[in-house]
């Protein structure tokens, strides 16, 4: 690609224009080249440069468009609202581009968890005459789920049914509202109402497939949390059969596990964490998660050497969540110790703060076990400087922390002596 320079003379001086491309066909075939390649950086800049190389409505609008989407995809989310904004506002834009990019607006609060910024934004959507109906019922179902999100959940029933409601409503958005209005019944503990709800779902053939299939599960969930288990587990074996999402059947094996689990099947439980484990079609996340819950299960039956290692084995399953991965390194921790095995326990446990994404709630946990090792083997200096860094972790379990202080409190008035 050769750059253009262009020599401009105003009243005697002269000034320099450095323009990557000669033309908006060529700027903008360019940046969808890069925006496919996913160099996301190359293609924001040069649809930026596409929008000032046109006069046309559309054109300018379809470069600021992707320009804002390229933004978005790297998180920029500030950039992009923007971006989107400015798009929206162009002269001569119709009122579906308009409508997209005052969704697009408020997307951009809501993924940078600006929510209650957000619903404005949705509302303008709502509100708008000309807006696509499929864009209204996407910032409809958003509005609603912000105060399922506050636990208002009335309020959200009540704007979920607007979606049901609207006129050409996107059929996905509607199944999407009817589950949704399912889940709030089922927080309620209003079981009987909530599994009637995803039902409906299940039954309506214009619900998007994945709808169907997280309703058949949502309805077994609302069985195991009443503890009705033996049928919680035939609605689980029948979304097995029937769905066509793997996450799903990862998800009902797992939930097949636990209601053995909870009534001491031990066996069986582990069976069915296994067959999670064993389908490559499941995802990493459910497997890593019957991988822990199996070892929850020899832990249960008091076999320690046998769920020690099976909580390490957490970590050999790809896509097992950070959060999983970091709860086995430390619950194998603390069956060391529980041995009396201070050394092994402590080597487990300064795995869990170098652990990608760790949460502060296992970080923490590991540096207090790590101390009351070092306390138990009367190594006391190297037991206060364990609880010192669990004060120093941002957020974390408050009673450790303060049970720590006490620790260090407690270090200290013996070496005193």
């Amino acid at each position: 690609m050769i750059k253009k320079i262009a020599l401009i003379t105003v009243t005697g001086l002269i000034a320099f224009s450095l323009q990557a491309f000669d033309n908006y066909k060529e700027a903008y075939a360019a940046a969808n080249k890069s925006e496919k390649a996913k160099k996301y950086p190359e293609a924001a800049k040069d649809y930026a440069e596409a929008a000032t190389l046109t006069k046309n409505a559309n054109a300018k609008f379809n470069a600021l468009f992707r320009q804002g989407e390229c933004l978005r995809l790297q998180r920029k989310f500030a950039e992009a609202k923007t971006v989107f904004e400015k798009a929206k506002d162009i002269e001569g834009a119709n009122n579906y581009q308009k409508g997209l990019g005052q969704l697009r607006t408020a997307q951009c609060l809501w993924w940078d968890h600006k929510y209650d910024e957000s619903i404005p934004e949705f509302q303008k959507v709502v509100d708008s005459d000309g807006a696509h109906p499929h864009h209204k019922s996407e910032a409809q179902n958003n509005i609603a789920y912000n105060l399922m999100r506050k636990r208002k959940y009335d309020d959200a029933i009540t704007e979920y049914k607007k979606t049901t409601e609207m006129e050409k409503a996107h059929p996905s958005h509607i199944s999407w509202a009817k589950l949704s209005i399912g889940n709030c019944l089922n927080y309620q503990k209003k079981y009987d109402e909530a599994q009637k709800t995803y039902q409906k779902v299940i039954d309506d053939p214009k619900s998007h497939i994945s709808h169907i299939d997280t309703a058949r599960n949502a309805i077994g969930k609302s069985l195991y949390n009443q503890k009705k288990y033996d049928e919680a587990i035939k609605v689980f074996k029948d979304s097995i059969d029937k769905a066509k999402y793997n996450n799903i059947k990862g998800e009902a094996w797992y939930y097949i596990g636990c209601c053995n689990r909870n009534q001491k099947k031990y066996d069986e439980a582990i069976e069915a964490y296994g067959e999670a484990i064993k389908d490559p079609k499941i995802p990493g996340y459910h497997k890593g998660l019957s991988q822990l819950y199996i070892a929850y299960c020899l832990r249960d039956q008091k076999k320690p050497d046998e769920a020690i290692e099976a909580f390490k084995k957490v970590s050999t399953i790809k896509g097992t969540h950070p959060h999983h991965l970091a709860q086995a390194n430390n619950d194998a921790g603390l069956l060391l110790r529980n041995l009396k095995k201070y050394d092994e326990s402590t080597a487990v446990l300064e795995k869990t703060p170098s652990l990608p994404k760790a949460h502060p709630y296992h970080i923490t946990t590991a540096w207090y076990h790590i101390g009351h090792n070092y306390y138990s083997l009367k190594e006391y200096q190297k037991a206060k400087e364990a609880f010192e860094k669990v004060l120093k972790v941002k957020g974390g379990r408050a009673d450790q922390k303060k049970a720590a202080q006490k620790m260090i409190k407690k270090i200290d008035d013996m070496e005193q002596k």
